[in-house]
């Protein structure tokens, strides 16, 4: 979504091809109209455009970015093999006929309540599951189905395919439902929902992205992989804010996530912290922090720890001596990262995949 931003590849892929908990705390709008969609986005328009250079070069190139390109699209049914049972199973669900397995933690929506409708464990058709669908807004809006389309990936690239579908409901969230056929039966490995200001997009290589926006200033995400199996696993999820103002005589003011205290720092005007989950919970002990620092024309400040003038040593007496928070270095985030990868199964070359 940008060139000197942190949100990652598949997310950057989502833009191109046009299609939890930071990101959800940013409520759609109840008039999803067209008209006003339009207008919030021009409204933003150029404020974003500076937020969107506000990250250092440094950011982009990171671990949590991976390096799959197009390739990583899902697939049209014409561009994969199937084998005969699982074809005949997605069809017969795509058809109403068949059933898929609802598992409570693979659902990852925000607005959309599966998990009010629909039963752990329990079997359930496409429009079994949207029958009874509400939403967080509105408890008492009305989902229909209308329609359904499907895309299909490999997740873990083994060669067994899975199927993304595509419920068209009249809401203004859309979920994403990846179905994978196990043993003859079909299972639910992962839902979650799309809205104006959230884009969710599942690789074909299994991994899954769900970026959005809380403003001009402040963006992040949450990424996962299916594995082979069909399981999901959490990656990790990141937020960024944007602190200061361009033309500020090379002073940082801000007020720290509205905490009420304003701190002004000499040597910059802009700086962006990045937050990092690696625990699904969000628990602290597994919470860290990123920081970079900017001129008024975004050009990136090297942070030298041993000039008594570092806006950085500043930064950190705030964030580390007086909030307590974890900060980190880039190369250290990036090896937390790794190894966290690693861990839940994600290979290199499946990660790599599309490079």
């Amino acid at each position: 979504m940008k060139t000197k931003y942190l949100l990652t590849i598949p997310a950057l892929m989502l833009v191109l091809s046009g299609c939890k908990q930071e990101v959800s705390s940013v409520a759609p709008s109840q008039d999803s109209s067209i008209a006003s969609v339009a207008s919030a986005a021009e409204s933003e328009n150029t404020a974003a455009d500076a937020s969107t250079e506000a990250v250092s070069d440094s950011a982009s190139v990171s671990e949590a970015s991976s390096g799959s390109g197009y390739q990583n699209n899902p697939k049209e049914r014409n561009e994969v093999k199937i084998d005969d049972d699982s074809a005949a199973l997605y069809d017969s669900f795509l058809e109403g006929t068949a059933k898929a397995t609802y598992i409570s933690k693979n659902d990852k929506c925000e607005y959309l309540e599966f998990s009010t409708a629909l039963e752990d464990g329990k079997s359930y058709t496409l429009e079994e599951m949207v029958s009874d669908l509400t939403t967080g807004v509105s408890s008492d809006s009305e989902v229909t189905l209308k329609g359904v389309s499907a895309d299909y990936i490999d997740c873990g690239l083994d060669g067994k395919i899975e199927m993304i579908v595509h419920p068209d409901i009249e809401s203004e969230f859309h979920p994403s439902i990846v179905i994978k056929n196990v043993g003859g039966s079909l299972k639910v490995c992962y839902i979650a929902d799309s809205w104006d200001r959230n884009s969710v997009f599942v690789g074909f290589n299994g991994m899954t992205s769900s970026t959005g926006s809380g403003g001009a200033s402040s963006h992040g995400g949450e990424e996962g992989y299916i594995d082979a199996s069909g399981e999901y696993h959490f990656w990790h999820a990141y937020w960024e804010e944007l602190y200061g103002e361009r033309d500020n005589n090379n002073k940082l003011s801000f007020e720290f996530n509205g905490d009420g205290n304003e701190y002004t720092i000499d040597g910059a005007d802009l700086m962006t912290v990045v937050r990092y989950d690696l625990d699904e919970n969000r628990k602290e002990e597994n919470t860290y922090y990123q920081i970079y620092m900017m001129d008024s024309d975004y050009n990136d400040i090297e942070d030298a720890p041993n000039n008594s003038s570092n806006p950085f040593n500043a930064a950190r007496d705030i964030l580390v001596k007086e909030k307590g928070l974890n900060v980190v270095s880039g190369k250290e985030i990036d090896d937390m990262l790794a190894a966290k990868r690693k861990e839940i199964g994600l290979s290199d070359e499946v990660y790599k995949f599309g490079e």
